[in-house]
């Protein structure tokens, strides 16, 4: 093979690479979509959990936190309120998620929204949550 040849088939291989990327992405949109529309049927059904296909079904809410480049100084102020200043040396919102998520089951509250509610970090942190179609193989 020449150098030439050689080249043609880089550009070949790097096209058949760009349009499998753009298939994958396809793809993986419509299985998150689909993901979506199970998880939305299973709330509905009242199930906790369901099994099908070989895999245990259940839904799961997953909770996000972000702090605004602006808070940051009254974040860590806060977190030197709340005792965890050793935990949160600096803005680490999984840190920070997972001392409020513990916080919050300590004092019996379900679920995963207004995680940041009497604490220090009210006011100081945004939060939103998603809810996930999650499986595990029986």
């Amino acid at each position: 093979m020449n150098l030439n040849e050689i080249l043609d088939a880089v550009v070949k291989k790097q096209a058949e690479c760009d349009e499998m990327s753009i298939s994958m992405k396809k793809l993986e949109s419509q299985c998150k979509e689909l993901e979506n529309l199970a998880a939305e049927a299973l709330v509905a059904s009242g199930l906790d959990r369901v099994t099908y296909a070989g895999r245990s079904w259940r839904v799961e809410v997953a909770a996000y936190l972000s702090v605004p480049k602006d808070n940051r100084d009254a974040v860590l102020q806060a977190a030197n309120n709340e005792g965890i200043a050793d935990e949160l040396t600096t803005v680490n919102t999984a840190t920070l998620k997972s001392w409020l998520v513990e916080r919050k089951k300590e004092l019996g509250e379900e679920g995963v929204g207004n995680l940041a509610d009497g604490t220090s970090f009210e006011g100081l942190v945004s939060e939103y949550s998603q809810i996930r179609l999650r499986s595990r193989s029986v």
